[in-house]
């Protein structure tokens, strides 16, 4: 499973790039999840603060590390893997 702390779209660009690589299949697209979708079970993205003042990447850094805890459980929870 991939975790991508990124926007839907970037997943989307991800999921694409996974099916025109070397060994992709198209049952690899679902491997690959949006850290906040996984963290909460719900279209909810990790802000983008790429270019963005400092306090943009300082609330960015808080949403990701609050994600994490709940996003490692779901991960481990939905592959049985440590």
């Amino acid at each position: 499973m991939d975790i991508l702390g990124a926007t839907r779209s970037e997943r989307a660009i991800q999921r694409a790039t996974n099916l025109t690589g070397a060994g992709a299949s198209p049952d690899d697209a679902d491997k690959t999840v949006v850290l906040g979708e996984l963290a909460a079970g719900e279209a909810k993205e990790v802000a983008d603060a790429c270019s963005r003042p400092m306090e943009v990447y300082e609330a960015t850094v808080a949403q990701v590390a609050g994600h994490v805890p709940s996003a490692v459980e779901k991960a481990i929870a939905k592959t049985g893997k440590r």
